[in-house]
């Protein structure tokens, strides 16, 4: 294997790591389960377990971190109008809730 060139992470891959961590733990606590280092040490291991002070500044945290989508608007005028494309995914579940509205609606 090559050598890295660079031996320590730069501010910025530090921050997405240190987000990640709280995102997980959050994780564990959310989903009841333990944390996957006490895991791997104990089958027994309790679950995650944080007070409200902990959720409060992981709250805070994140909302540094992550950007807060609910804030952005998207829209289009009448030269440039907005053109929505979805995933197949998206496509998927929009066919079926439309089959299934048709089902129940006849």
């Amino acid at each position: 294997m090559a050598a890295r060139r660079r031996q320590s992470h730069d501010e910025r891959t530090r921050a997405k790591i240190q987000t990640s961590q709280l995102i997980n733990r959050l994780e564990c606590y959310a989903f009841g389960v333990p944390a996957p280092a006490a895991a791997a040490l104990s089958d027994d291991a309790p679950p995650v377990v944080l007070d409200a002070g902990q959720l409060r500044a992981i709250e805070i945290l994140l909302r540094k971190a992550l950007p807060d989508l609910a804030a952005i608007t998207i829209s289009g005028d009448e030269q440039n109008p907005l053109h929505v494309t979805h995933s197949p995914a998206e496509k998927l579940v929009a066919l079926l809730d439309a089959k299934a509205s048709d089902a129940n609606g006849s």
